[in-house]
């Protein structure tokens, strides 16, 4: 399968680092395009809001790759409790690209407590 010209433009904007948001209904090659992406990048976190999405993307949940639980606490208390796991807090901070399937599931709350 080779990418049509929108896959092709998203996946240039991901590497001059734009956020993209990639959408469309089924079969168009979301999928597909996500699975370039994570191809070429480095430094790349792949996640997504659920479990069986994660899956299907070869990443983990947003919550496990940020070690944040279920995100009840404020922002402040989240990083200090980041800050102790110097395992993911360093894979964070070396993190150049979240990519985040499904984030239209993800709630502004979430959103502002994991933005930097």
């Amino acid at each position: 399968m080779t990418m049509n010209p929108e896959q092709q433009r998203a996946l240039k904007d991901v590497l001059d680092g734009k956020n993209v948001f990639i959408t469309g209904g089924a079969g168009v090659g979301k999928s597909y395009l996500v699975n370039e992406i994570t191809e070429v990048m480095r430094n790349i976190g792949v996640t997504a809001m659920t479990g069986c999405a994660a899956l299907l993307i070869n990443g983990v949940t947003l919550h496990s790759y940020l070690a944040i639980g279920l995100a009840k606490d404020p922002p402040l208390k989240l990083a200090q409790s980041v800050r102790k796991y110097k395992p993911v807090y360093d894979r964070i901070l070396t993190t150049e690209t979240l990519l985040i399937d499904e984030v239209s599931m993800m709630s502004d709350e979430l959103f502002e407590k994991v933005s930097p």
